[in-house]
């Protein structure tokens, strides 16, 4: 398997940080933006701390969305959200505020605990007309650390950076 970190500082950062946020959201007591969950079914399991949504799953906070199939919600003693995991054929999120955002793949997992966002199966970023690429894609809040990697046996990684425009 080969493993990439990407360190310049073309703007991947931004826009996995606004997911990450996204996803977390009830995590976030100060946040001033509703939660919105809309799913076919919902089960609220208080004794094993989780909550589980099924069929055609949305959850939105403020400018950001993610949808998939189905997401699971793990919760702490005190009931707040310690990790979210959204699945789908494939499970998507989007941000809208300019520039839009938007991505997608098999799982997007987010660790609330060690502060981290999963993308995983045929995970795809796409931001301004760049696009990164990659079996996984992992960003890492507290670093600000994006790593992607291909699939095992030889898979790779692709990024596209397109050219940006100059008027004239």
């Amino acid at each position: 398997m080969r493993s990439s970190l990407l360190p310049w500082r073309r703007p991947w950062v931004a826009p996995l940080a606004a997911v990450a946020a996204a996803v977390a959201l009830a995590a976030q007591a100060a946040t001033p933006a509703p939660v919105t969950i809309r799913a076919d079914s919902a089960v609220l399991d208080e004794g094993n701390l989780t909550s589980r949504y099924i069929g055609n799953v949305e959850i939105e906070q403020g400018n950001a969305r993610i949808s998939g199939d189905e997401m699971r919600i793990e919760h702490d003693a005190e009931g707040a959200p310690r990790r979210l995991i959204v699945t789908g054929a494939p499970a998507r999120f989007m941000q809208s505020e300019p520039p839009p955002v938007t991505g997608r793949s098999q799982r997007i997992e987010v660790d609330l605990a060690g502060n981290e966002i999963r993308l995983l199966g045929q995970a795809e970023v796409v931001r301004n007309g760049d696009t990164l690429r990659g079996e996984r894609i992992r960003y890492q809040r507290d670093s600000q650390r994006i790593l992607a990697d291909g699939e095992a046996g030889g898979g790779r990684v692709e990024i596209t950076i397109t050219p940006e425009r100059t008027d004239p």
